[in-house]
């Protein structure tokens, strides 16, 4: 009569070791799933609320590894943006973004990784609305990682960057003045502008 309740006693201890093993294990899945799991970022995340009070926020773009933060305010229903951090890895950037004409909504503003100068790497760039068009306040171009100010933007109106033809065209219009055209190419690392025309209005405003 020993053996039975030997047999039995061998299948409890069997079970119960089964029973321990198996929440460990388990554990031990679940952790090594969070490690592996990438970051998940949004294309674009903002931290303002649609109808957003006064108060300081941010909005995040990212483009493949590398994520780009920039800073701005809201008072008294204006938007002006003062810093603008770039992160690839552990190297950070703090790129000098400021802007002081209290634009009224983030709408009004163009925060996005964009191929500018044709080379197959996203550079960053700052637009914002202007009356009827859109100006280009701030480009930086990548340059193996590291994003270097391109003034010339500031010039160009309503870029539109064509990747086949490797320029860039602004079409614009200034009130009771008339419409412009400019197209832009990249030369040796420069922007150049290559065409240019203009229609001025006549007395009757066409």
């Amino acid at each position: 009569m020993i053996w039975p309740y030997r047999s039995i006693a061998v299948i409890l201890i069997g079970l119960l070791v089964g029973c321990d093993k198996k929440p460990a294990t388990q554990a031990v899945v679940s952790k090594d799933t969070l490690k592996t799991q990438p970051d998940k970022v949004s294309p674009v995340v903002d931290t303002a609320p649609e109808d957003s009070a006064d108060g300081k926020y941010s909005r995040i773009i990212k483009d493949g590894n590398t994520t780009a933060e920039i800073f701005y305010t809201v008072k008294d229903s204006h938007v002006d943006y003062y810093k603008l951090t770039v992160r690839n890895g552990s190297n950070v950037q703090k790129l000098h973004a400021v802007s002081n004409w209290g634009f009224s909504g983030i709408d009004q503003t163009e925060f996005s990784f964009q191929d500018v100068n044709f080379d197959g790497k996203k550079d960053l760039l700052i637009a914002h609305e202007i009356g009827m068009n859109w100006g280009t306040s701030r480009v930086w171009i990548n340059k193996n990682g590291q994003f270097i100010r391109e003034k010339k933007f500031k010039e160009i109106k309503n870029p539109v960057f064509d990747s086949i033809k490797k320029e860039i065209r602004s079409e614009y219009r200034v009130s009771g003045v008339g419409e412009f055209s400019n197209t832009y190419r990249w030369k040796k690392g420069h922007l150049i502008l290559t065409d240019s025309s203009e229609y001025i209005y006549g007395p009757d405003g066409n």
